[in-house]
């Protein structure tokens, strides 16, 4: 159900940034992560992926952003964007990712599996997904109005 309320990606985002934040599957001792990508302009949540840390993951979520015209690509300096994302398009500046931090703290508010000193975790990474889907939804027709 959640993969049917994927709202039209736009074809044009003057910024994007990337950044990615841990979450729990089944335990404390399994750490995963949520890649998220987002129209600094709109604020509109363009893309998604979960997996490890490393460049696997990064490069799944590069290549669904991909078909997005964009001018940058903002990020922190965690090492796989460096090698993932196009060089002249890429800039590391960690004071450049507000943005986005801001929509992580989002995601950790609305979803009790993000939060970091919680009791709480997800049983599955299809659970994860359908959430972020979901609140992506909301958050790009609902919100969009709000912070637009």
């Amino acid at each position: 159900m959640a993969k049917k309320l994927r709202p039209p990606t736009p074809t044009h985002a003057r910024h994007i940034e990337i950044d990615e934040l841990y979450f729990y599957v089944g335990s404390k001792k399994r750490k995963r992560w949520l890649w998220l990508a987002i129209c600094r302009e709109t604020k509109r949540i363009l893309g998604f992926c979960t997996g490890g840390r490393g460049t696997k993951t990064l490069e799944k979520l590069f290549h669904r952003i991909s078909p997005i015209r964009c001018e940058r690509y903002y990020t922190d300096r965690h090492a796989p964007f460096a090698k993932v994302l196009p060089k002249e398009k890429h800039r590391n500046y960690p004071n450049q990712t507000n943005t986005i931090e801001g929509i992580n703290s989002a995601v950790r508010h609305y979803l009790a599996r993000f939060r970091r000193r919680s009791k709480c975790y997800s049983k599955s990474i299809a659970m994860v997904e359908a959430s972020v889907a979901l609140l992506a939804y909301s958050f790009n027709t609902k919100f969009y109005n709000i912070y637009a």
